[in-house]
Parts: structure tokens; sequence; C-alpha cells
């Protein structure tokens, strides 16, 4: 119904009678995995061609984008990226319920399609655009959604154009890039991008790194400590950061999952339980084809996460346990998460002071931990990680603090030896008696057993603080 010029980007919408010109969309910006109108993929056995993509901007700053595609002998269907994560996504005729009353976490009845959960109810603003499109919307036009999520990687999508009483369903997976089997990388990459090249900080003028993420909302000046927005580099915040020594350099490259995954965020956040306050580090990794992980570093214990559709937990006994991948994650700990300090770019428009709902859940050596925040919530599995892997991985040597205080591969219960961290004897004496004491509470436990986990007690001596991740409100 409507086309984008490529010459001066104005959305042209074609009527029985004549053309109609619904304005000019703002430039799109390619990163290293993004599609164009043109390029064909197979995938699950079909081949397809891209015909037309759309940016959405999701009120909290982020973006995020969708292909209009051509699959051979079934309808149009839809591909989704959205914080490195890929769907596939087909328009169903199922009823669905009013967008007003969903709120994140709920569940919803598609009928012959499944139960799912909310993740997230928000809105989006169709910010830009190319190529051919089915249907005709003014840059601007505001979109209603909510996102949808079941087990085996099921997926849903409710919309409702601002003005319109119709809700549209979508159904369809989660994927990967790299099972779009894209081919044929013929479609055409405007040159549209900001500048990727060495900026300079609009506090201090000191030189910033060339931008790994090409959709960064923000970036944090390792040298003053100023929060930036990176489309008007105009100064969000400041902040004192000359204390702040990240373990790992932003920058750093690691490979996991056989992919090269590079450090380009790091931010401290507290939580508070019980009248006491715990602290914590993330690091914000970023791979163009596979997205996003964390790597969290809690007392000197370290975890890797990545995000998880929320229709994949079982949340019938939240908040004092989730199941999840066949076990039970009891809780360990809950209260108001917030960010402290930020360097490097993130793909949201994160701020100082901004504070989610966490719940963290623990099955031996891994961690399922929820985030919520107004509209939305974000699911993280996380699982401890060895020094040694995590130096492996990176090609560099952490410092002793770490590395005595961690698991290694000649420690696999995260239990420190005495030799390599210094304990007095009555330290030891007094870790010994902490551990028989928890050892007693986790006996019978259906969290952590042979039945109903998997087998092992964690003893890695984490705090109250450590998150699976900030999950990046406001990035959908």
């Amino acid at each position: 119904m409507s086309l984008v010029c490529p010459h001066c980007q104005h959305v042209v919408v074609r009527t029985d009678r004549d053309l109609v010109n619904l304005g000019k969309v703002a430039d799109v910006v390619f990163n290293d995995s993004a599609l164009a109108h043109g390029d064909g993929g197979v995938f699950q056995g079909r081949s397809f061609i891209v015909h037309g993509r759309v940016v959405m901007q999701h009120p909290q700053g982020g973006t995020w984008e969708e292909y209009y595609a051509i699959f051979d002998g079934q309808p149009p269907s839809w591909i989704e990226e959205a914080m490195g994560r890929w769907y596939v996504l087909q328009q169903v005729p199922a009823a669905a319920p009013p967008l007003e009353g969903l709120v994140a976490g709920s569940t919803v009845d598609l009928g012959s399609y499944g139960r799912f959960t909310v993740d997230e109810a928000s809105e989006g603003t169709f910010l830009s655009a190319e190529g051919e499109l089915p249907f005709s919307a003014a840059p601007g036009t505001v979109r209603r959604f909510a996102d949808l999520s079941a087990p085996d990687g099921a997926r849903a999508s409710l919309q409702q154009v601002d003005g319109s009483p119709e809700i549209t369903v979508f159904v369809g997976i989660e994927t990967t890039f790299d099972a779009l089997g894209v081919y044929r990388r013929s479609g055409e990459r405007a040159e549209h991008a900001v500048a990727t090249g060495e900026i300079k900080c609009p506090n201090c003028g000191g030189p910033l790194p060339a931008r790994k993420d090409p959709k960064a909302e923000r970036f944090a000046c390792a040298y003053c400590g100023a929060l930036a927005d990176v489309a008007t580099l105009s100064v969000i915040t400041k902040q004192d950061v000359s204390r702040l020594s990240p373990a790992i350099p932003l920058g750093t490259e690691g490979t996991f999952d056989e992919k090269t995954f590079t450090v380009i965020g790091y931010v401290t956040r507290t939580i508070e339980v019980d009248g006491e306050t715990y602290g914590w580090e993330e690091f914000l990794l970023y791979n163009a084809d596979r997205g996003y992980k964390w790597l969290i570093c809690d007392e000197g214990s370290w975890l890797i996460g990545q995000a998880i559709a929320g229709g994949e937990v079982d949340t019938e006994r939240f908040p004092d346990a989730v199941r999840y991948d066949g076990k039970r994650f009891n809780l360990r700990n809950t209260g108001s998460a917030s960010v402290t300090h930020v360097l490097g770019e993130f793909y949201w428009q994160v701020s100082i002071g901004e504070t989610v709902l966490a719940h963290d859940f623990e099955c031996g050596k891994a961690v399922v931990s929820r985030e919520a925040s107004g509209t939305e919530v974000n699911w993280t599995r996380s699982q401890s990680i060895s020094v040694s892997d995590l130096e492996r991985a990176f090609g560099i040597t952490l410092g002793r603090t770490y590395a005595s205080s961690t698991a290694t591969d000649a420690e696999p219960d995260g239990v420190p030896s005495a030799s390599s961290n210094g304990m007095t004897i009555f330290k030891m004496i007094v870790a010994f008696l902490i551990l028989l004491a928890f050892i007693r509470s986790c006996q019978g436990c259906q969290g952590c057993t042979s039945t109903d986990g998997d087998g092992s007690y964690s003893t890695s001596g984490r705090g109250a603080g450590g998150s699976g991740g900030l999950g990046g409100m406001g990035g959908k």
C-alpha cells in the first residue's frame, strides 16, 4: 500500500485515485546483521524475500526493527529484531482481549494458538522505514502493542494503531539470525548511519572509542563520567567515576558460544535487602548476530547471562520459587535494584538511579532473575563461570582479588582454598560452620535436589546482590 522513496525518504501511499505523500521518515541505521529490502533467505525450508523495513521507537528511547517478508507459497510475514533477538511472525485470525487490561506478567489465551505470557504492554512510534509496506501510516504514528511469549520459543504480538478499534494478532516463534539462512544481501544499505568513528565527549572533550553498537542510545565518558545522548551529543547527567576500575576494560573482545563479543558497557548497581545495601558490577557484551550477553561480578563470583522469554518461566509459585528448564529455582533475594555508575555505550536510555524491582531465584550454580519496571518484565538466565574460563575467553589475566575468590577449574563449587586467599584458621572455622548450617537447611529442599534440580549445592558465597543482567528497559 505504501512505498518509501529511496531518494527523499518520503512515504508515498497509493490510493484508487492518486498518490498521497504522508511525510518524510528519519534516516535508517544499519548494523552488520540488519536486513534490507531485496535481501533473501531460507527459513525452515521456505525461501523469503524482504520487501520492506520499519523502525519503531520505544517511549523510553530504544528502537526495534520489523521486516516485511514474502515467503514462497505463504501469506506475508514479519521478521522482527529487538535487542538482538529475532522473531518470525504471521498474522492470524484470533480474537484478542483489549490492550488496556493487559499488564506485564499476566496471561492471554489465544485459543487454538495457545496461552501466552505478557512480556511487555506498551506503545511504539513509527520512526523510519524503507522499501514497500503493506499499510499506510504517516511518520510519527503511534502503535500500541503487547508482546507475548510461551514455552518452546513461541511468540505472539497484539497490535493496535492509535485511533483504530481493530487489534491485529501475530503468532510465530523466536529464532536466530543464523537460522534465517540469509544467502543474498542484495538490498541497498543507505549510508545514513550515525558516524561510528571516534567522537568527543560533549562535557570534557575527551576522545571516546569507536562505537560497536550502531543503535546505541547513550554513552558514558570514562574520563569525566558524563552520561550523554548519542543522537544529540547532549550531556544528560554527570557522575564521579574516579574510583571505578572495571576488571575487563571496555572494548575487550572475548569468545563465547563460538562468537566474538565485545565489552561495550559497564554498570554498577546496588540493592537494599533487610536494611543492608549490597553492590555488584555488570558488563554488557555485544555481537551483531547474537545480540547481547551480561557478565555479572558479585562479591568476586562471576556469572554469564542472557535474556530468556517470560513464557519459558513457570511462575505458578512466584514469588517464592519459579521453574525453568525442568528445574525449580528458589527465591534468593528480592529488592529494588538501582544503577549507581555507568561507563560505555548502551542500547537504551540508561540513567543514574534507574530502578527496577528485582527477584533472584537460584538452583545450584544457575540463577534466574526477574526485573520489572513499569510496562515490562525482563527475565535473564545466568550460569557461573570460572575465572580461568573467563580469562581464556578474553585472553586477559584478572586481578588477584577476582582470581582468589571465584570458582576455578580445580574448585568447581566456588569455595576458595585457604592458600589462594590467605584465610586465617578462624575464618576457615567460621566458613565451615556457615557451610554446614547451609547444607543442613537444604536437606530435603526440592529446589536443588536430584529430583528437581541439578543435584548440586550453591556454595559460591554470593551475597544478596547480583541480579542476572540489567535487561535494558525500553528496548522492547
